[in-house]
């Protein structure tokens, strides 16, 4: 485990990562987190966000008015969340999210963007979240998937090699069904949705290094047709959020 954290800290605490964060969501995906979340009523609440990054969702949450503890593994990183956000609202501390330095029941809600797929023990990361969450309250994570076996087998033969980009830290991989559901167990019940079709989409980027331009535009186009008339691929996509609270039984949507 130290050796893994170390690796950690030195990629995602790279200044070239800090000083252009990626964003991962769009518009539909933002306003169902917050839905999530709660929507207008996180104003007031204390959100405990793990793996802050450079600080995104931490300037997003505390612009809404809720009180954001945010955490990450690298001082340097923490400071660039605390950055971006330049609010009162955001707190920053260096601190490993399997061992939170948190009392039980802290927060009213626990968030957190690609950073489940990076944990090594699903189960006792899913305890420690839920610890430390009071009752009545839920965990939001917006995270990657490993359900599409064509990006799985892309990202195994063709990503960093022949001059496509990797992205990813040593180590880690897309999340899968199983370690969602290791981390579900510590909550009565947990929920998962498919907010956008991105298939193509990560073709275009990883294949041809665009983001923009005709060839970027039609992919998108043809995912977000996907998504509308072909709801059985869904799950194909990318990106899931994920929605962990105490209510009855698992929902994929």
């Amino acid at each position: 485990m130290p050796d893994k954290i170390a690796q950690e800290q030195q990629f995602w605490g790279d200044p070239n990562l800090l000083e252009k964060p990626y964003i991962h969501f769009d518009e539909a995906e933002f306003r169902l987190i917050l839905k999530l979340l709660g929507g207008d009523s996180v104003r007031g609440k204390n959100i405990l966000e793990i793996g802050c990054g450079a600080g995104v969702w931490t300037a997003n949450l505390s612009r809404l008015g809720a009180r954001v503890y945010h955490l990450d593994l690298s001082p340097d990183i923490v400071l660039s969340a605390n950055r971006l956000a330049n609010s009162d609202r955001a707190i920053g501390l260096c601190a490993d999210m399997n061992f939170l330095p948190f009392p039980d029941s802290a927060f009213d809600l626990v968030f957190g963007s690609m950073v489940l797929h990076h944990a090594t023990d699903h189960t006792w990361l899913g305890k420690e979240i839920c610890r430390v969450i009071e009752p009545g309250g839920n965990a939001v994570f917006h995270e990657n998937s490993s359900r599409n076996p064509i990006l799985m087998l892309a990202r195994s033969t063709l990503v960093g090699r022949w001059g496509i980009p990797k992205h990813s830290s040593p180590g880690e991989h897309p999340l899968q069904p199983g370690e969602i559901a290791q981390v579900g167990e510590a909550f009565e019940a947990y929920h998962i949705y498919f907010a956008r079709m991105v298939f193509l989409q990560m073709a275009v980027k990883y294949l041809f290094k665009r983001e923009t331009g005709g060839l970027y535009r039609i992919s998108r186009r043809v995912d977000r047709w996907i998504y509308r008339w072909l709801s059985f691929m869904r799950p194909l996509s990318y990106y899931q959020i994920l929605d962990f609270e105490k209510s009855g039984q698992v929902s994929l949507e």
